[in-house]
Parts: structure tokens; C-alpha cells; sequence
């Protein structure tokens, strides 16, 4: 892949650098795929967003062979006249370079990045995964039993600083310092596998569900930066900055730039919980139900091939970019450090703090409700608020959507409209034939050649028991006499 970059302001290069880091082995998941997560036949697809969801739906099991996703999104820079299928179209002959110069290539394989302008914090967001086999079934008693695996990225910073905006830096005088509030960005890779368990809570003519999904999850690459209070930036020429008390936490691992994800870097835990109670049903099922679930409660240990380190100054600590220029982000993040250890700090300090980190899983908090306004149309609302009590590690985006759909056995279209992090509207789109599920919740970014700032996509496939006749039957149901032909 061809470049043409110039030498620009270090505003750039900080963009360039978390650019990097975030869309690191950017070959899987989705924003929250809401076109495989909300109908009555969502099966396993509903685990993840409410673990009580299986046991009101239209499924006597769900076996998933495989899924993949990508979602990304930010309100940094943008690529003009583009989108996802010029970029698979160019993809042996792009060009990148600079809206901003004087005279751009206009070649259909040159790609523009250019900037957004005003005064609001930025953001980068990526959210990924490639969803392995995984199996729910309903067992006696009106209960469920599943088992699931994934394999997942997540990589963001919700609070970065408008003023590292590209606009409000480069045209900052020199020397002209200004404070930066705190900020954080992080990402992180890893595997986990889960078991689910559901079960049915009899009330008062009341029908409530409830869910939980236990995961042991394997971590493996990794990095974090966060400052703990305020510091003074000041931008010098040629691409340095001076840093006044800075307070920063930092870690990574090593990641191996010929075998990403063949080396296990950690250990941790996760949890989901999820409630449904149904307000009103017929014989038909649920005419209106509510949920409400917590999920991605847990966390991971990095302490294989880490690095933890503090940065604690209460001095100026002044920074050269020609010291650090030849560093290949993000391979080479330890011959970083120590040129900050040797160079910028003159060896006066060592930031190493130790060789492990604790990062937390993107944990969210979540309400559902799903209303059936006709035999085959549904109606479902969403909110979504992230948690980021328990320490540093990728969040969730906050989500507020609506997803009108219609729904049978063999055949559903959902129409998701939703509010991301509270700043832009995105239309979706998905369909179901069968066992197989694809979908946007981000349509502008797949197929607009406007200005890209993020795409969605998402694809499942899986065998589900109206294919073979069992309906609502468990795969364990003592009703069941053998296979059934398949059915359309």
C-alpha cells in the first residue's frame, strides 16, 4: 500500500499513533448487532445483550456455526468520497494522503483524509468479534442451557481533549501553553467461553425470566495509557511538546507482529445477568415484555509479556518526536519507553512499575422492551449506559435505539434506528433467511461515497429447531422422536 504523507503537526502524529493502536488486527464484530440480538428467533444472538431473552423467544434450541462483525466510529478524521466497498475495490492499489495539501491526488485509488472541525471531545471507537460455535437449548421446567464462545477486540477513548483536535492544535501559536484534563483510551483482544443457565421465576400471574452466563475469558494483546489529574501541554517546533506535572498510568504487552493472537497474555472472569418479565401475552406468546440486564461485569489480568508503568513529574518533562520517530507503533512500544526513560527523562527516572495491569471488561447496563404490535410485526426500544466503575479498559458505547422488525420462522427484516454515545443518528438494516443473518446498524458507511467516519457490519449463520421440525422442543425434550425433514 502506497503512501504519500507529508510531515505534519503532532496533532497528527497523536491521531496516527491511537489510529493504530484502536484499529489493531481489525478483522471481526459489531456495534451491538442489533438485527441478530432482538426477534423471538435470536437464539443464541440474544445471550450476550439479556441472558433471560432465550426463554421468551420462538426456539425449542439455537446452534450457531460461526458469526463475524466490525464496527468502527469516530468524530476525529474522515476519509471524503468513501466507503466500505471503494475501499474493498482499492484494496491492492490504495493511496493516502492529505485533504489539506495544496494540490491532492485524485486518482479513484487515492484515499483524503481529512478532519472535523469544532470545539466538542473527540472520540474513537472500536468494537469487533468472531463468534464461534455456540449452542442454547430449553431443558424441562421451562429452563435453558448454553454454551458459547468468542473471540473478541475492543479498543476506545470516549474523553479525548477537543483541544488535540486537528484544527485547534495545528493552528495553536507555539509555546502557547494550555491545561489538559484528564483523558484514557485503551484496547484489548481476547477469548472467552461461556456457559448460560435461564430459568422461569412463577409469580402472581406474573411470568418472570431470568439468566446468567458465566465466562472464563484469555486475554491477549493489550495496551492502556490514562492521566490521573490535569497537566500543562505546550507545543514546540519541528513536532515536540513539553508536558508541565505530568501524573500518566501506562501499560502494554508485547505484541508479536507475525503471530498476533498466539500468545496468551492474561486471565480473567466475566459475568452476565439479565431479567424479563412479561407485562402482557396471548396464546401466541408475549404481546409486550421488559428487560433489564447487566453484562461484561468481569475482568482480565495481564501478567505474561507486560508491561505497568507510571509517570509521576512534578517538573517539565520536554519530549523530542525526531527520538521517537523511528519506532514502528505498535510492535516496538518497549524501545519507546525506554527512549522516554533515557532520552526524555535523561535517566533521572524509571517509569516500570511493574509486569502486570488489570483492565476491565467493556461492562454496560441495559433496558430492553419488546412490544408485538401486530401477528408479525414487533416493535423493540434499547438503551444501553456504560459502567467504568472498576478501572481502566475499553467501554461500551452508550446506545439509545428503535428497531422496528418483521418476523416469522423462515424469514425477518429489522430496520434499527440509533443514537450513538449521545452524537450521531445511525440507520441500520438487517435480514434473516433462514439460519443465515446480515446486517448494518450503520448503513452510510458501507455503501455512501460521502465522508467515512465508521461502518457496521455483521454476518451469522446457524441451525435453529423449526429446520427440523421440534419447534419449541429442547434438544433433551423426552417428546422428541428423531429428526424431522427440513421446513421452509
Amino acid at each position: 500500500m502506497k503512501s504519500s504523507y507529508s510531515k505534519n503537526s503532532y496533532g497528527i502524529i497523536i491521531c496516527g499513533l491511537t489510529c493504530v493502536m484502536l484499529f489493531l488486527h481489525t478483522t471481526s464484530f459489531g456495534q451491538e448487532q442489533l438485527g441478530m440480538r432482538l426477534e423471538t428467533y435470536a437464539g443464541t444472538g440474544s445471550l450476550t445483550l439479556n441472558p433471560s431473552a432465550f426463554l421468551s423467544g420462538d426456539l425449542g434450541w439455537d446452534f450457531q456455526l460461526g458469526g463475524i462483525g466490525a464496527f468502527l466510529a469516530n468524530n476525529y478524521a474522515f476519509v471524503e468520497n468513501a466507503g466500505l466497498f471503494r475501499f474493498i475495490n482499492n484494496r491492492d492499489q490504495m493511496t493516502w494522503a492529505l485533504a489539506l495539501n495544496s494540490n491532492p491526488p485524485r486518482e479513484e485509488n487515492a484515499f483524503l483524509v481529512n478532519f472535523f472541525d469544532g470545539s466538542s471531545n473527540r472520540f474513537l471507537h472500536l468494537n469487533s468479534f468472531i463468534a464461534g460455535p455456540s449452542l442454547v437449548t430449553r431443558l424441562s421446567g421451562n429452563k435453558s442451557l448454553g454454551i458459547f464462545t468468542n473471540l473478541r477486540i475492543a479498543g476506545n477513548s470516549f474523553n479525548i481533549p477537543a483541544e488535540f483536535s486537528y484544527f485547534p492544535y495545528n493552528n495553536r501559536p507555539f509555546q502557547q501553553p494550555f491545561a489538559v484534563q484528564p483523558w484514557d483510551a485503551s484496547v484489548m483482544s481476547w477469548l472467552e467461553v461461556g456457559i448460560h443457565y435461564g430459568w422461569e421465576i412463577k409469580g402472581n400471574d406474573q411470568t418472570i425470566l431470568a439468566g446468567i452466563n458465566l465466562k472464563y475469558v484469555q486475554g491477549y494483546e493489550s495496551a492502556y495509557i490514562s492521566n490521573r489529574s490535569d497537566y500543562i501541554h505546550t507545543k514546540w517546533p519541528d513536532n515536540n511538546l513539553s508536558l508541565e506535572n505530568p501524573h500518566f498510568r501506562f501499560g502494554f504487552t508485547q505484541i508479536p507482529e507475525s503471530r498476533p493472537f498466539s500468545q496468551r497474555n492474561g486471565n480473567g472472569l466475566g459475568i452476565d445477568l439479565g431479567v424479563s418479565q412479561i407485562l402482557f401475552e396471548d396464546r401466541n406468546g408475549y404481546i409486550l415484555k421488559a428487560g433489564i440486564s447487566l453484562m461484561d461485569l468481569g475482568f482480565i489480568r495481564f501478567n505474561r509479556n507486560s508491561q505497568n508503568h507510571h509517570l509521576n513529574l512534578d517538573t517539565t518533562l520536554f519530549m523530542r518526536w525526531e527520538d521517537y520517530e523511528n519506532v514502528r507503533y505498535p510492535f516496538e512500544l518497549e524501545e519507546a519507553v525506554q527512549i522516554l526513560n533515557s532520552r526524555s527523562l535523561e535517566g533521572s527516572h524509571s517509569t516500570f512499575f511493574g509486569d502486570q495491569y488489570l483492565l476491565a471488561l467493556p461492562s454496560a447496563f441495559s433496558l430492553q422492551l419488546d412490544y408485538k404490535m401486530s401477528n408479525h410485526i414487533y416493535l423493540n426500544s434499547l438503551l444501553i449506559q456504560n459502567l467504568s466503575f472498576i478501572g481502566p479498559g475499553p467501554q461500551r458505547a452508550n446506545l439509545l435505539a428503535f428497531t422496528p422488525r418483521w418476523q416469522n420462522h423462515f424469514f425477518s427484516v429489522s430496520a434499527p434506528i440509533s443514537v450513538f454515545h449521545w452524537s450521531k443518528v445511525h440507520l441500520g438494516l438487517a435480514a434473516r433467511f433462514g439460519g443465515l443473518i446480515i446486517g448494518s446498524d450503520h448503513l452510510h458507511g458501507l455503501f455512501n461515497r460521502s465522508d467515512f467516519s465508521g461502518m457496521d457490519f455483521y454476518v451469522s449463520l446457524k441451525l435453529q429447531s423449526w429446520m427440523f421440525g421440534s419447534k419449541k422442543e429442547g434438544l433433551f425434550s423426552k417428546s422428541r422422536s428423531g429428526i424431522e425433514c427440513f421446513e421452509f
